[in-house]
């Protein structure tokens, strides 16, 4: 190699290496300026987090005095997670920002060999509402579903837990809750608007406080379409197609529980089956499941659940099969009130001659199973009450 020409490539890796060292130095300087938080995304059910009144969107102050907020440390998630894994049984002290302000609670801690042993789901956000607010913005302007919508709502909501007086957030916040159809949220957050406003002597307050009326007036209106699910007869009006075979939900029966929670009576038990065998399997299922919960969004309600049944009635092996009832309320028409989807999927690759567990197993199954809108549609049933 030519002597110059060696030297030169020397030159050129230091100037090389100079260069790279400046770069990781400057973002080492970017991320010792960044400061982190955990918020809380989820608060599991019956959890000591729940007991202790945790909330979803509330952020982690900290923990047995151990503070875990504004830290540099990209790793804050694990190092909570790790702290609160060594902690024995016990009652301990947290505290959580809400709406800027510190919320000062207790926990009780069960034994290590416990799960959850907090019952929560954290994420680590950079201490920056800019960042989410223009995400939330960027994400609305590519929106085309309903998931996506519930995306920038939850861009939104992470802006107003880290600036809660940032009144632009919650403008954004109601319109979204409106076009999710949550318009108790919408209020909420369209109310907080207008106390922003009427504080600053804005104009167009009167205009925010009519469209708080109308979300006010939509939710009483689904909230009574509620109570007549519960308490009323729905009466089958159409059907489509109106030959073809579906899940007998011809007169769908709804209760309410002590927890305020809507729940369907099995479906199945509107099936009149002929064959012993098979009405053996019916009863056996209504027996285990005799209710199905109900899951709300927004105006619009889902309903799984499965069954099994023999694929021969001598010597039966059993398939399992899974139901889905995707429904929507109508606001706008008495007539039809709600419109109910159904879908139908026969899992015959599944089979087992154990009974009992094929039905666990369909059950967990058609919780989490995706259904093809035109494989397994069976029919659309257009209701009324009566």
């Amino acid at each position: 190699m030519n002597k110059k020409f060696y030297y030169l490539f020397l030159l050129l890796l230091f100037a090389i290496s100079i260069f790279i060292s400046l770069i990781t130095k400057a973002q080492e300087n970017e991320n010792s300026s960044k400061r982190f938080i955990l918020i809380i995304t989820q608060v599991l059910s019956d959890s000591p987090a729940e007991k202790a009144g945790l909330r979803v969107n509330d952020i982690i102050y900290s923990f047995d005095g151990k503070i875990f907020y504004e830290s540099a440390k990209t790793t804050i998630a694990k190092d909570f997670i790790d702290f609160i894994r060594t902690l024995p049984k016990g009652t301990y002290n947290i505290i959580v920002l809400r709406k800027g302000e510190k919320f000062n609670t207790h926990i009780n801690f069960p034994d290590l060999s416990s799960s959850p042993r907090l019952g929560v789901v954290i994420e680590t956000l950079e201490n920056n509402p800019q960042i989410y607010f223009d995400n939330a913005l960027s994400t609305i302007r590519v929106a085309s579903s309903r998931d996506d919508l519930k995306k920038v709502a939850t861009l939104f909501e992470k802006a107003k837990a880290l600036s809660p007086e940032w009144a632009d957030v919650y403008y954004n916040l109601g319109l979204i809750y409106e076009k999710l159809d949550y318009y108790d949220k919408a209020v909420e957050n369209l109310t907080e608007f207008l106390r922003f406003a009427l504080r600053r002597h804005s104009s167009g307050v009167e205009d925010i406080a009519i469209q708080i009326g109308k979300n006010k007036k939509k939710h009483e209106n689904l909230e009574s379409i509620k109570t007549k699910m519960v308490n009323g007869n729905l009466i089958l009006i159409k059907k489509f197609p109106p030959s073809k075979i579906a899940p007998p939900v011809s007169s769908p029966k709804f209760k309410l529980d002590n927890s305020g929670k809507i729940w369907i009576i099995n479906p199945l038990k509107e099936s009149i089956v002929q064959d012993k065998t098979f009405r053996g399997c019916q009863e056996r299922i209504l027996r285990k499941y005799p209710l199905i919960r109900v899951l709300f969004d927004g105006r619009y309600f889902e309903v799984r659940f499965a069954a099994v049944w023999p694929t021969d009635r001598n010597n039966p092996l059993f398939y399992p099969s899974y139901y889905l009832l995707k429904g929507e309320i109508n606001l706008n028409s008495p007539d039809p009130a709600i419109i109910i989807k159904e879908y139908v999927y026969n899992h015959f690759d599944a089979t087992s001659s154990d009974f009992e567990k094929t039905l666990e197993y369909a059950f967990k199954e058609s919780q989490k199973f995706i259904f093809n809108e035109q494989r397994d549609f069976r029919s659309e049933l257009h209701f009324r009450f009566e």
